[in-house]
C-alpha cells in the first residue's frame, strides 16, 4: 500500500499563512485575503497580488522601452523580473488569474480552500526530471512534494536493474559484474568492473604491416589500420618481370605498361609505334624502339632532356652550363645545371656519366665565396665574421655577462643594445630586517633593500651601553653618544665635563710636560694620546755632571 504524499515544509507554511490571512504581498505589503487574485513565482514560490505584479511588469516594460529608445530603437519586452527573487517570468503569466496548478482560470473563493487553490489534484510535473509521476496533492502553493513511488534503474553496464525511490536522484548504480562494453576499437570489450562514464580506450597492442608488407609496427588497437611506409612498393607486376616503382600504396598495383599490347608509343611518347615495330617485341623486356627525336622530357631543373629519345627509365643529368651567384650575392660562379638539384655527393658520378670536367663544380650549392661579412650585429658592438654570409637578420648570439643592478646576478641575455634590464630573479621567502621584526612579503625582487624598521637595534654595543638607535642594515652601528666621565690622555686627570662614549682620545688642553726619554726635556705639546715624539738633536745629560 502506497503512503500518502505530504506537503513540503515551504508548501505547508505557505498554505497555513494564506489560510489564516497572515501572508502579506511582497509588493504592497498588505495581507492577502480569501477573494484576492494572486500570482505565484515559479522560482521562489513567492505569492503576490495579481494587480501589484501587473503594475510591476508595466513599470519594468516602460523602463526597458526608455532604455531601448536611447540605444537602438523600440523593443517589446516579453519578460519581467520577479519582485522578490528577480527570476525572469513571462508577461503572459499576469494576463489572467489562474490557480496554483494552472488548470482553472479565475478559481472561485471557497472558505475551506486555500486562497488561489482550485481544490483539484495538482498533477504538475515534479522538479526531478527522472520522475514520470505527477503530483497527487490538492492544488497548493509552493513546491510539489517528493514522489513516494518507485522506478526501475539499470546499472552502468546495463546487466542488472533494481527498484529505487522515484525522487531519490539515483540515475544508475554499479553492479559487481564486468562491464564488457565494446571499446573504441570495435573489437575488444571492457574488462573493468561496472563503472560510471565512458570506458577507457583500448590498450591492446597489435602488429600492423604496411601496404607493401615490408614494414611492420606495433600499434595500439584502434590505430592499427594499414599504412604507407613511403618506400617503393616493389611488388611484382602482372607481367611477372618488373616490379612496381610507386611508393607503398593501397590497393593493387597498376599493370605493366611495357608489354607489347600496352606500349603503343615510343619512349618519349611523341610518335606512335608502327605495327612492324610493335610486332618485333614479344616481351616487356624487349627494348622500345626510339623515334629519333629529342626526348625533351622535363628534368628536375626545368630544362628539357637534350638527348635522343631513349628507353632508359630516367633521363641523364642536365649538363647545361649556368651562371649563379654565391650565397652572399657578391660573386658569380659557372656550374652545371645538375648541381642545382643533385646532392653534392652525386656530382662526381653525374660528371663522369656526362663526360664533363669537374672544374666548373663548386663544393656546394649555392657556391660560397671567400669574402668575410662585416655587417654589424644586432647588439651594435660586434660584427659578423661569417664567410659568404647569407643571413638576413644579423643577430648577435654572444651572451651578455654584465653585472645587473642588483649586484648579484649577471645579465645572461643575448648581447644587446643599451642598458641591461632589471634582474628578474624573485625570492618567494620573506625579506627580514636585522632584528627580524619587520619584513617584506614575497615575491621579493632581487636587489630589494631590507625594510625600514622602527624598532630599536638589537646588536649589543662593545661599551655596554644600551642601543638608542633604530634597527639598521649596515654592519656597523652608529657611534655611542652616551655622555660619560673620561680622563685625559696625557695626565690621566678626570675632565670637568662629560664627553660622548665613542671618543677614544680626550685632551684636557694643557701642556703635556712628560719627560722625554731621548734628551730629558719635557714634552711641550698639548695633552695628547700615545707616546711623546719630537725632533730631538741633543743628548741626555750625564748623571752627576
Amino acid at each position: 500500500m502506497l503512503m500518502a504524499e505530504e506537503e513540503t515544509e515551504l508548501a505547508k507554511d505557505l498554505s497555513e499563512r494564506l489560510y489564516s490571512g497572515s501572508y502579506e504581498c511582497s509588493v504592497c505589503f498588505l495581507p492577502i485575503h480569501l477573494r484576492a487574485k494572486l500570482w505565484a513565482c515559479d522560482a521562489c514560490y513567492g505569492i503576490m497580488h495579481l494587480e501589484c505584479v501587473r503594475a510591476w511588469a508595466r513599470a519594468h516594460a516602460e523602463e526597458m522601452e526608455k532604455q531601448s529608445h536611447a540605444l537602438r530603437g523600440p523593443t517589446e519586452s516579453e519578460e519581467f523580473p520577479c519582485p522578490i527573487c528577480r527570476a525572469r517570468a513571462l508577461t503572459s503569466t499576469v494576463a489572467e488569474f489562474r490557480c496554483f496548478c494552472g488548470k482553472v482560470s479565475e478559481p472561485a473563493a471557497v472558505s475551506h480552500l486555500i486562497p488561489g487553490s482550485c481544490g483539484q489534484t495538482c498533477e504538475k510535473a515534479r522538479k526531478d526530471s527522472l520522475c514520470p509521476h505527477p503530483c497527487t496533492l490538492a492544488c497548493h502553493p509552493g513546491p510539489c512534494s517528493h514522489c513516494r513511488l518507485t522506478r526501475i534503474v539499470t546499472c552502468f553496464c546495463g546487466k542488472e536493474s533494481r527498484s529505487v525511490g522515484c525522487s531519490s536522484g539515483i540515475h544508475n548504480f554499479e553492479c559487481k559484474n564486468i562491464c564488457e562494453k565494446v571499446l573504441d576499437c570495435g573489437k575488444h570489450q571492457c574488462t573493468v568492473v561496472c563503472h560510471e562514464g565512458a570506458c577507457s580506450i583500448c590498450t591492446e597492442i597489435s602488429e600492423v604491416h604496411c601496404y607493401c608488407g615490408r614494414t611492420k609496427l606495433q600499434l595500439r588497437c584502434g590505430d592499427d589500420e594499414p599504412f604507407s611506409c613511403g618506400r617503393p612498393c616493389a611488388k611484382m607486376l602482372d607481367c611477372g618481370k618488373h616490379t612496381c616503382n610507386l611508393k607503398c600504396h593501397e590497393g593493387p598495383c597498376q599493370p605493366c605498361l611495357r608489354t607489347p599490347e600496352r606500349q603503343v608509343f615510343c619512349p618519349c611518347r611523341k610518335s606512335r609505334l608502327k605495327h612492324s615495330e610493335r610486332s618485333q617485341r614479344t616481351s616487356c623486356l624487349d627494348p622500345i624502339p626510339s623515334c629519333g627525336l629529342k626526348c625533351e622530357a622535363p628534368l628536375p631543373c626545368g630544362h628539357p632532356c637534350a638527348i635522343e629519345c631513349h628507353d632508359s627509365p630516367a633521363c641523364p643529368p642536365c649538363n647545361m652550363p649556368i651562371k649563379t651567384k654565391c650565397a652572399c650575392g657578391s660573386q658569380s660562379f659557372e656550374m652545371y645545371c645538375f648541381c642545382t638539384y643533385l646532392p653534392s655527393d652525386r656530382w662526381k658520378a653525374a660528371a663522369d656519366e656526362l663526360g664533363v670536367s669537374t672544374v666548373k663544380m663548386s663544393c656546394s650549392y649555392p657556391p660560397k665565396c671567400n669574402r668575410p661579412c662585416k655587417t654589424p650585429l644586432s647588439c651594435g658592438k660586434h660584427n659578423c665574421r661569417e664567410v659568404c654570409c647569407m643571413i638576413k637578420e644579423h643577430i648577435c648570439c654572444k651572451i651578455c655577462t654584465k653585472r645587473l643592478s642588483c649586484g648579484t646576478h649577471n645579465c645572461g641575455r643575448l648581447c644587446h643594445r643599451g642598458t641591461c634590464p632589471p634582474c628578474s630573479t624573485v625570492s618567494y621567502e620573506r625579506l627580514y630586517c636585522r632584528c627580524r621584526r619587520s619584513w617584506v612579503e614575497p615575491p621579493v625582487p632581487c636587489g630589494t633593500p631590507p625594510p625600514q624598521c622602527n624598532h630599536t637595534c638589537i646588536v649589543p654595543r662593545p661599551c655596554g651601553h644600551p642601543a638608542n638607535h633604530s634597527c639598521h642594515s649596515d654592519d656597523q652601528c652608529p657611534d655611542c653618544v652616551v655622555l660619560v666621565e673620561k680622563r685625559c690622555d696625557s695626565h690621566g686627570s678626570v675632565l670637568p665635563y662629560f664627553v660622548p662614549c665613542h671618543r677614544k682620545s680626550v685632551s684636557c688642553g694643557r701642556v703635556c710636560e712628560k719627560a722625554l726619554r731621548c734628551c730629558g726635556t719635557v714634552c711641550k705639546k698639548l695633552c695628547h694620546a700615545g707616546e711623546c715624539k719630537h725632533n730631538c738633536t741633543g743628548k741626555y745629560p750625564a748623571l752627576g755632571k
